[in-house]
């Protein structure tokens, strides 16, 4: 150490040798020299400025004996490393080993930090911009620091060489600490080894400390600690000038070396009160890139172009590349990035050299700011904002911890010219997590035990959520519909902006990381007991949807489909659910683009009808049910519905049984009620049908997440078609549960047409009609005048080998192919001893018929049903009208006119027709029967009547007869008869 001064006061003890100074006073610009260098060659301290530390003051008091060196006045120190003013100044060092023992500073001003390495961040901040280069070379920083001196002092002079000239004033130089050998002498090798000094230093500044680095800043800090490693290897063994690497010293001394461009811009350090630098150990391998940085605080403040961050502690180390921010229940850790997104936690921990960071305890991240922020804003909004202030934007909390993955990615910039930025890769949100996308408190939301969220850099947003995959409880509500599960994996897709107004904006979403433009969720994956529920429509009842797994896909466009897929488990099919409508199957597959279902598979069907098939109201609302066994198909847009394997459709007390089940529906048609309907209803021709299909359209996109059952119900059947093992079955039940009329009907193709009332029966079949109601009393004549035979209880049965055709519009029925007739009425009834029937209302059964007819072909015409219905049971609902085909059964009124041919044989009781033809006309009560068929040769018809009791027959033969039943007369043309006993 060597002191230089215009004035020295000393007070030592003079000796052989010389003169011991125990103690000095110097004053008028005071110069102090510390020089590292142990070289005996070295020049003079003059001439290596850039190697040696100087500290200038006005006046010094030093105390050889105990190494000291004190002062109450202003200073600046002058390094190779770093420039400092301030006032008060205390050194202490050893002499063996030279080092510095102490340097403090009482009252700190400035201090500028130079050679700074590249890859010293101060501190990298998560989602900020590595510090690999200035953003503009010697761009000043933002505005004046509030701590910053007026001026700083102007440096002293250098000093003179070591030759003046005798004319000038000379001041007192004093050397503390000699070499222990002459500077022309080398050491000898039995010297004892002097101690090493220690190389590892901490600085410790405190009060009102600020930092700005290039385009990074610090304030707010009590004390910031520096520890670093003081590393002089690459000035051994040379004599080579070190100089720092900037422009201009602010001592006025120029470089020896032209300054890299990139480390034009020192480190500057504000602070208030001391500063306090002391070795603390010590380090074979010291490396300038070794430090460690921390500060605490009140309110530390940290920002660079990208992020802003609230803390009250942090530290990082370096080259280790780890560091961690930790707040207090007062005031947590807060991040601000540049995007608009806020960050707030407990504890932020980061390694950015694995590319890691973790956020402890509970908190939020936040897009609270959709148009971006500055620095200058950030830094005024994280100085004065109110830290406990949810956001009520886009935001994600938790109640644990996050973990967070980032990258490094080079971003252009507008000039050209390139930086490094961090991205995050993805988080992992631990306990109670809580996603919203949106504002609204009713818009989509996740929450879950766990979620992890990957991100994606957009086109049209800098950065956006790609996937988001929630585990344990999770809820959600995802474009307007309820979902929970145990696993839920949404992936989004960024919205061009110029399309985003046209593309459904009703539905668009900002991601929580997005900075402009539009975020939509494109696909749903819910896993383990999925529950969905849709409640948008309050005129609408619930939708739920329950499975084990769901995927559904909710972008339409030129090369995606709105689409979902529900798929049950073993033993626990997946089923949809509104108001009375279910649907069951193993895997359920909608697509709402063309408004169609698809069940692989065994399933199941459910709705309410509250029409019949011709589309007139019923009395009562009444449940259908399809079952299946193999598949079921329902396309909206074609307006069919198929079903295969095991097919029984039941509704009510009426059923179906075939292998294959095909239903055409009419369009559907707005629900009159509805103001859009109204509306649509008051608009000109062209208009109206323009905006009746984008009712349509609108109308196949109800139930979120492509999930949706209104169509199900709300069509009406038009055609039905069934084939192979066909069995239509009816029953009707009085109040107690007995069966009053049972229907059935088999064969192997039906079709049925319900805009003409056509039903058609392919192929071999059979009609079985039961009616086991009391029986009408008997009377003279009906109001036609004619006499009514016994018709209740009565059982029909019909089988045909061809086909069967019934007209409801005509009341016609045909029947084609080896046709034959079996008819029972009153006491001729069969089995009714082993059925649940009112028996106790019949009384004594009257003679009724047994009619047997066969023929080749059949048609039958029947009058309209009766204007009253039949006696009921008075138990019966007021509210039941007659012809009520689904309440009543077969209604097609009394038989009007009857025609079989073909190969007629007819026995009706007593009597048996023999003919090719045969007409019944009720009207008249009339029979007519021929013995040939026409254009073909006649040939004769024979009527036959046996009387058992008698034990005697007649018969009757002609080409045609002429029955008249009500007076039992027969008309013959070319008669022959017979009969006897």
């Amino acid at each position: 150490m060597i002191l230089r001064a215009d004035v020295a006061e000393v007070f030592g003890e003079e000796l052989n040798s010389g003169v011991n100074v125990r103690r000095a006073k110097l004053s008028g610009d005071v110069t102090i020299y510390f020089d590292p260098s142990r070289k005996p060659n070295r020049l003079p301290v003059e001439q290596r400025l850039d190697e040696v530390v100087r500290v200038h003051v006005d006046e010094v008091e030093f105390d050889n004996e105990h190494l000291t060196i004190t002062t109450d006045k202003r200073v600046t120190v002058f390094s190779p490393q770093a420039d400092i003013y301030g006032r008060g100044l205390t050194i202490s060092w050893n002499e063996s080993p030279r080092e510095l023992r102490l340097l403090r500073i009482e009252h700190g001003e400035y201090m500028a930090v130079y050679n700074v390495p590249d890859e010293l961040d101060m501190i990298p901040l998560p989602g900020g911009e590595p510090t690999t280069a200035p953003a503009s070379a010697g761009a000043p920083a933002e505005g004046p620091p509030t701590s910053a001196p007026a001026a700083k002092p102007a440096a002293p002079a250098p000093l003179p060489a070591s030759q003046p000239d005798p004319a000038e004033a000379q001041p007192v130089s004093v050397r503390l600490v000699e070499p222990t050998t002459a500077a022309s002498q080398a050491a000898t090798s039995t010297a004892p080894a002097e101690p090493k000094p220690r190389n590892q230093y901490q600085a410790e500044f405190h009060d009102g400390v600020k930092v700005i680095h290039r385009n990074r800043q610090l304030s707010g800090a009590s004390v910031l600690r520096l520890k670093f490693d003081w590393d002089d290897s690459e000035r051994k063994g040379s004599d080579t000038l070190l100089a720092p690497s900037r422009s201009k010293r602010r001592d006025g001394g120029e470089p020896a070396t032209q300054p890299s461009p990139d480390a034009i811009e020192p480190m500057e350090i504000y602070w208030t009160g001391p500063l306090v630098i002391q070795p603390t150990g010590r380090t074979e391998t010291p490396s300038r890139g070794a430090y460690d940085l921390s500060a605490e605080g009140k309110r530390v403040v940290l920002t660079d172009t990208r992020a802003t961050l609230l803390c009250r502690r942090f530290n990082y180390k370096h080259p280790q590349r780890e560091g961690w921010l930790e707040g207090d229940p007062d005031q947590p850790v807060r991040l601000l990035l540049s995007e608009g997104a806020e960050v707030v936690c407990d504890r932020i921990d980061f390694t950015p050299g694995t590319g890691k960071a973790s956020l402890a305890g509970a908190g939020h991240m936040a897009r609270r700011f959709p148009k971006g922020l500055s620095q200058a804003q950030a830094i005024d909004l994280i100085e004065t904002d109110d830290t406990k202030l949810l956001p009520a934007g886009e935001r994600i909390t938790w109640a644990k911890n996050v973990e967070l993955t980032f990258i490094n990615e080079k971003v252009r910039r507008k000039d050209g010219s390139t930086s490094t930025r961090q991205f995050i890769q993805q988080a992992d949100f631990h306990r109670d997590v809580v996603l919203r996308q949106s504002a609204d408190p009713n818009g989509d939301v996740v929450e879950c035990d766990d979620l992890t969220v990957t991100m994606a850099r957009g086109e049209w947003v800098s950065a956006y959520p790609k996937t988001a995959v929630a585990v344990g409880n999770v809820k959600a509500r995802q474009e307007g519909s309820d979902v929970s599960a145990g696993k839920v994996t949404v992936t989004f897709v960024e919205v061009d902006k110029s399309k985003a107004g046209a593309g459904g904006a009703s539905s668009r979403a900002e991601g929580p990381f997005a900075t402009g433009g539009s975020v939509r969720p494109a696909t749903i994956v819910a896993e383990g007991g999925v529950v969905i529920n849709d409640r948008r429509d309050p005129n609408a009842d619930p939708l739920t949807a329950v499975g084990e797994r769901m995927e559904s896909h909710l972008i339409e466009n030129d090369f995606a489909r709105r689409t979902a897929v529900l798929t049950g488990k073993p033993g626990e099919p997946a089923r949809i659910e509104q108001g009375p409508n279910r649907l069951t199957g193993a895997e359920i597959r909608l697509d709402q683009s063309d408004d169609s279902a698809f069940v692989d598979g065994a399933g199941t069907l459910n709705f309410i009808t509250t029409k019949d098939t011709n589309g007139n109201d019923l009395p009562e609302p009444r449940p259908v049910q399809v079952t299946w066994s193999k598949r079921m198909s329902f396309r909206g847009a074609k307006r069919t519905a198929e079903f295969a394997g095991d097919v029984e459709m039941d509704s009510a007390l009426d059923d179906v049984r075939c292998q294959n089940l095909q239903l055409l529906f009419t369009e559907q048609l707005a629900d009159p009620n509805s103001s859009l309907a109204a509306a649509v209803a008051t608009m000109p021709a062209p208009a109206a049908v323009v905006a009746d299909k984008a009712a349509k359209r609108s109308a196949s996109r109800l139930g979120g997440m492509a999930v949706g059952m209104e169509q199900y119900s709300r069509r009406r059947i038009s055609m039905i078609f069934a084939d192979k093992d066909i069995v239509l079955r009816s029953r009707r039940e009085d109040e107690k549960n007995r069966l009053l009329r049972r229907m059935q009907l088999t064969g192997e193709k039906l079709i049925y047409d319900a805009d003409s009332g056509r039903i058609t029966r392919l192929g071999h079949g059979t009609l079985i009609n039961e009616d086991y109601d009391k029986p009408r009393p008997q009377r003279i004549a009906d109001a036609d005048g004619l006499v009514s035979g016994v018709d209740r209880p009565s059982q029909s049965a019909f089988e045909w080998k061809k086909n069967m055709q019934l007209s409801q519009k005509d009341r016609l029925v045909t029947l084609e192919g080896s046709v034959t007739m079996v008819h029972r009425s009153g006491d001729q009834v069969l089995l009714t001893n082993r059925l649940n029937v009112p028996r106790d209302e019949w009384g004594t059964l009257p003679a009724g018929r047994k009619t047997i007819l066969k023929c080749e072909n059949m048609m039958a015409k029947f009058g309209p049903p009766a204007d009253k219905a039949a006696t009921q049971p008075s138990t019966r609902p007021a509210a039941r009208t007659a012809g009520d085909p689904l309440r009543e059964g077969p209604t097609l009124g009394p038989l009007d006119l009857f025609s079989a041919t073909g190969d007629v044989n007819l026995k009706d009781s007593p009597r048996q027709v023999l003919a090719q033809r045969l007409i019944y006309n009720r009207l008249n009560d009339l029979v007519v029967v021929w013995g040939f068929l026409e254009g073909k040769a006649p040939s004769k018809a024979t009527i036959i009547y046996e009387d058992p009791e008698a034990g005697r027959s007649q018969a009757w033969s002609s080409p045609k007869l002429i029955w008249y039943r009500k007076d039992n007369r027969i008309l013959a043309e070319d008669v022959s008869g017979a009969g006897g006993r």
